[in-house]
C-alpha cells in the first residue's frame, strides 16, 4: 500500500525509507517496485559517495573547454525528473547532502551555485532511501526522513511474505489522473489528523 501511494504521488509523499539489509528480501521488494512503476519509469541509483557536482550538477569541463565559455551539466536529480532515485546506504549520507536533497523533495526545485554557475531546474522524483543501519547505529538523517511519508521495515520477513502488488502500472497512471480532481477539505484533513493521533502516528 505504501509503495502504491508513493508511486501515485511522489510530490505529496516524497519517498519511502526502506529499513533492511542487502539480501533477497530487499531485492524482492525492489523488483516489485520496478514492476509496479512500469518499464517507462527512469530508475537511478544514488551512490552514498557521489560528489555534489554529480548529484546537483555543475560545470561541464569538456563542453566548457570546447566552447570557450562556462557550460553547465545537469546533475543526477535533475535528470531523474518523473522517475525514481534509489539511495543506497542512505544512513551514511552526510547532513549537508541530506539537507540539500530534502530541500529538493520539498520544493521540487533544484537551486545551487557551483563553479561560478547558478543552477536552477524543476524536478520531481520518488526517493527510495535504503537504510541498512543496525539498532545501535545512526540511521537516515532526520532532515531527510521528515520529508518522506513512509518507513517500512523488512527485517524478519521472507521473500515469500512480499506478495505481488494488487495494482498494475496502468492502475497507477489512472490514479494519478484522478488525483488531480481530488479536493481535500478542512473537515477531511482534520479527520485524518485525528485518526493519526489516535493511532499514534507522528
Amino acid at each position: 500500500m505504501a509503495l502504491s501511494l508513493a508511486l501515485i504521488s511522489p510530490k505529496i509523499c516524497g519517498g519511502i525509507v526502506v529499513r533492511a539489509q542487502a539480501g533477497p528480501v530487499r531485492q524482492r521488494w525492489l523488483d516489485l517496485m520496478k514492476r509496479l512503476a512500469g518499464d517507462d519509469t527512469c530508475i537511478t541509483r544514488l551512490p552514498v559517495d557521489a560528489a555534489p557536482q554529480r548529484v546537483f550538477g555543475g560545470l561541464d569541463l569538456v563542453a566548457t573547454l570546447r566552447s570557450g565559455h562556462p557550460v553547465s551539466e545537469a546533475g543526477l536529480l535533475s535528470r531523474s525528473n518523473g522517475g525514481i532515485v534509489i539511495a543506497s546506504m542512505a544512513e551514511r549520507l552526510s547532513s549537508s547532502m541530506a539537507a540539500q536533497i530534502g530541500a529538493v523533495l520539498e520544493t521540487g526545485q533544484l537551486i545551487a551555485e557551483r563553479d561560478g554557475l547558478q543552477l536552477r531546474s524543476s524536478t520531481r522524483f520518488l526517493l527510495v532511501a535504503l537504510d541498512e543501519a543496525l539498532e545501535d547505529e545512526p540511521s537516515l538523517p532526520g532532515v531527510l526522513r521528515e520529508r518522506m511519508a513512509f518507513t517500512i521495515n523488512l527485517d524478519g520477513l521472507r521473500s515469500a511474505d512480499l506478495a505481488d502488488p494488487a495494482l498494475s502500472p496502468a492502475d497507477i497512471v489512472k490514479a494519478r489522473q484522478r488525483l488531480r480532481d481530488v479536493v481535500l477539505t478542512d473537515e477531511v484533513a482534520e479527520a485524518l489528523c485525528a485518526a493519526s493521533l489516535a493511532l499514534g502516528v507522528d
